[in-house]
């Protein structure tokens, strides 16, 4: 405790945003010019955020290693550098001095959250432009079955899927960057975990087939009582699922586990794809971390660091196991909560909700899989 006071005495009128942490970027203090210029650095879970895009235990391994390291392009500063430091006692690194660089030294106030309203507000105006441009397909489509003209209706049908392509990129970038800004806003509500998973199987049983792959939800009988955001539980077990569809081979399949352990639930995708080079596991959590397959090129980089973002920021965490040509397993771990005695959510409002909405998660999540350059191979 000694050896940190004296730190901060030192820091405390540096001309610098300054932050000290533990080693797992725990924030211990932080000065007045963090708190004026940079606020979501004063707390831990605003700091991971801004350090999302780069492996945190790199960073500790550089500092005890070289003494000092930097980055910089910290998102969404394009200007912003930060310069991690030791905080030494007995020669041994305890913590880390974080300097927070930018122009004249000081990040502009509120820029997380004009990124933030500038990617809900991109995200919408794709969502409206999406929706006309369904309407219109529509009434083609009518007028192309009065023509029996079955090759317009199957190029309409790839003009969907590619619209579905692009409302997933945009809603998985605004999501992570209102995750990444502190501004993901959680619902939590009773829910029975089984029922919303028995309510999905249907819609996601049906898009899977027309892709050539079976999936299979092994869920058990009875319920289980879960406090979560639904919507965002949603969206991060449909870009698990869409990577699962996406990256297949012939004989691929794909199997939905669940089950509680203590006070956590723990949901797991398997599949049986191309599944993920050693080298490269610990990576695909990063945002925007991609890397080339045969057959396509990189793409996004956000679907496994959202469904992470959303893990955490429900308490909990996603695990990934993979081995290159036989497949992978994504894990969801989400603690079951404590709640009044809310109603849980019915069965039947989530077969409403993902069947009779053309912008449900599972239709944007999951539709625009069939476009893998891999299925049927």
């Amino acid at each position: 405790m000694k050896i940190v006071n004296d730190y901060v005495k030192i820091y405390r009128e540096f001309p610098l945003p300054a932050v000290i942490t533990n080693l797992n970027f725990e924030v211990y203090w932080s000065n007045s010019l963090t708190k004026t210029h940079c606020v979501q650095a004063t707390d831990t879970g605003g700091l991971r955020r801004l350090l999302s895009e780069f492996r945190m235990e790199e960073i500790v391994r550089q500092v005890m290693e070289r003494g000092n390291y930097t980055i910089g392009e910290v998102s969404p500063f394009s200007d912003l550098q930060m310069s991690f430091s030791p905080v030494l006692a007995n020669s041994q690194t305890k913590g880390i001095i974080i300097l927070l660089m930018g122009k004249a030294g000081r990040p502009e106030a509120g820029a997380l959250q004009k990124s933030s309203r500038a990617a809900n507000a991109l995200t919408n105006n794709i969502r409206e432009s999406m929706g006309a441009i369904f309407s219109a397909m529509d009434v083609a489509a009518a007028k192309a079955d009065f023509m029996d003209a079955d090759w317009i209706k199957a190029s309409f049908n790839h003009i969907g899927v590619q619209n579905y392509r692009i409302l997933r990129i945009a809603a998985n970038i605004s999501e992570y960057t209102n995750y990444q800004n502190g501004s993901m806003l959680l619902h939590f509500q009773a829910a029975d975990l089984y029922s919303l998973l028995q309510g999905m199987e249907e819609v996601v049983r049906e898009l899977a087939r027309s892709m050539g792959i079976p999936v299979q939800f092994q869920i058990p009988q009875g319920h289980m009582a879960i406090r979560l955001d639904v919507d965002k539980f949603e969206t991060a077990l449909f870009n698990i699922l869409h990577n699962s569809l996406y990256f297949t081979r012939p004989n691929n399949r794909v199997v939905v586990r669940v089950h509680d352990e203590g006070d956590s639930a723990f949901v797991a995708v398997e599949d049986r794809g191309l599944g993920i080079p050693a080298q490269l596991l610990g990576d695909v959590v990063r945002p925007y971390e991609t890397y080339p397959h045969e057959g396509r090129g990189p793409g996004v980089g956000l679907g496994l660091a959202l469904a992470s973002a959303i893990a955490q920021s429900h308490g909990g965490n996603l695990k990934i196991a993979s081995r290159e040509g036989e497949g992978t397993t994504v894990t969801l771990q989400i603690p079951k909560g404590t709640f009044s005695q809310e109603m849980p959510l019915r069965q039947s409002d989530v077969d409403h909700q993902l069947q009779n909405d053309r912008f449900s998660s599972v239709y944007t999540g999951l539709s625009d899989a069939v476009l893998s350059p891999y299925s049927g191979r």
